[in-house]
């Protein structure tokens, strides 16, 4: 559970954030804009998960973050301890926020341990995109991030490139099993078509904490 200093009363609007919720079924509800992910197919790129998304909707504001409908769940932080807690930080002297606890072991680490074959690949998709690979001081996971307008559209162009070079250069590695577990392999088939879950999308979200590392981004860990 992620530990802040609740400030609940008279909550506030912070009116150049865009926050969209992103939910794939009907029944799911966010407190943020809604914005659906009905792709279920590997033809319509069911493997990109949230990417899909992320790609697609527009970067208008001054700052954009696209959670999962499970982020309040999964923090424990409701819309208006978020607003609140942006406001005291004073977050627009940052050009990224970060939503996510530091983990228990470093990131790379980590994701090297949870998705054999993850580091080889990575390293590769990095070097061919002129990154550095380094451990990052800023662990961002989940997509849980509020980004400025120039850097989130930056951001966006970085993914398409990687994206490219995981549907082709480095193919067959990406859709290796990922060893992730999230939902069951009968449900996980209905929902996208995909028999397991894919190495894409945590290549992709692991680049945006390098990146930010290789790129001095200015950043704010709120948690």
């Amino acid at each position: 559970m992620i530990k802040y200093i609740q400030s609940l009363n008279n909550p506030i609007q912070l009116n150049d954030i865009t926050i969209f919720g992103i939910c794939f079924k009907d029944n799911q509800n966010t407190e943020y804009t809604r914005i659906d992910n009905k792709v279920s197919t590997i033809a319509d790129k069911s493997y990109l998960f949230e990417y899909n998304v992320i790609l697609n909707a527009p970067i208008e504001n001054k700052y954009t973050g696209f959670f999962s409908w499970k982020f309040r769940a999964k923090t424990g932080m409701n819309k208006r301890v978020l607003f609140n807690l942006l406001r005291e930080k004073k977050y627009t002297e940052y050009d990224v926020i970060n939503l996510c606890e530091p983990l228990p072991t470093p990131y790379l680490e980590f994701s090297e341990n949870n998705h054999a074959g993850f580091m080889e690949l990575f390293t590769n998709i990095c070097t061919d995109l002129g990154l550095k690979v380094t451990e990052p001081k800023h662990t961002i996971y989940s997509n849980f991030f509020i980004a400025k307008k120039d850097t989130f559209t930056e951001y966006k162009e970085l993914l398409i490139k990687a994206i490219e070079l995981l549907e082709t250069k480095y193919k067959e590695a990406a859709w290796k099993d990922s060893g992730y577990k999230a939902l069951a392999p009968d449900k996980l088939k209905l929902v996208t078509g995909l028999d397991y879950y894919t190495m894409h999308t945590f290549i992709l979200e692991r680049l945006l904490s390098v990146w930010i590392e290789n790129k001095n981004i200015k950043t704010l860990d709120l948690c």
